[in-house]
């Protein structure tokens, strides 16, 4: 698996756009289950008018970006990686960050009207709950973005699971591997589009990207081993060749432009 073959997916998520029964296409082709549908249908609604900065299209071509990036990258059977719920996190991982009046209460009775259990609804919720930012501009007027942007790169990747949630770590091993799968979906999704589209932020945007990967590369030791030790390595390869392709392509920016 490769930067290329997801782009590849990304193309084809935006054919499905088009077409006429577009939902229909787009849940097929990234592989939701009836549940799976059901919340990313809720999504859409909660998202809106939504849509992504530069291009336009729909906010929830992303969400299926990352499921898209996520699915693609796993290496074990497909019982497995519904079990994770990395899917579930990946649909609602902007919501309570993007959407006014949306907290993770509203997340948790949502999972639970649509069917999750109480246990798959606390495990969806505690990932959304980290992968939600911490150090906005709004709450920390007096740091500068870059500072923000570090704290919680440090704050996402030295996670440990809160008593809110868990008794203990033992109750979702699988944590840190979600979060980070996630954030490095994320990441994929975002960062050709960046790139292409606002050169100068794009240089911010790739440094803040870089420094996750860095910290990550600091605390997944226990993501190198064991059966999901593959999924973590492709997508980390994947999400290091879209910041590299996104750094050359900066560079050839600014060669043509002198």
């Amino acid at each position: 698996m490769n930067i290329k073959h997801i782009k590849n997916s990304f193309k084809a998520i935006s054919d499905c756009i088009s077409k006429e029964f577009h939902l229909d296409s787009l849940y097929d082709f990234i592989g939701l289950t009836e549940i799976q549908r059901k919340l990313f249908s809720e999504a859409i609604k909660f998202h809106g008018e939504q849509k992504r900065k530069y291009t336009g299209v729909p906010y929830y071509t992303h969400l299926a970006e990352v499921v898209c990036a996520l699915e693609k990258c796993y290496a074990g059977g497909r019982s497995s990686f519904q079990r994770l719920l990395v899917c579930e996190i990946a649909i609602c991982h902007d919501l309570v960050e993007d959407v006014n009046g949306f907290y993770m209460q509203e997340l948790a009775d949502l999972l639970i009207s649509i069917g999750y259990s109480k246990n798959e609804t606390k495990k969806i919720c505690f990932c959304v709950d980290m992968l939600t930012e911490r150090y906005t501009k709004e709450d920390y007027p007096d740091m500068n973005r870059s500072e923000r942007k570090l704290l919680e790169a440090a704050r996402i990747c030295g996670m440990t699971s809160s008593n809110v949630y868990f008794n203990n770590e033992l109750e979702f091993p699988e944590a840190k591997l979600c979060i980070y799968a996630v954030k490095l979906a994320d990441l994929i999704s975002n960062t050709s589009s960046i790139a292409e589209n606002d050169h100068e932020f794009a240089a911010v945007y790739l440094n803040e990207k870089q420094n996750i990967m860095d910290f990550m590369s600091l605390h997944e030791p226990s993501l190198r081993d064991g059966f999901n030790a593959l999924f973590f390595r492709r997508l980390t390869s994947c999400a290091d060749q879209s910041l590299f392709e996104a750094t050359e392509y900066l560079k050839q920016q600014h060669q043509s432009n002198l």
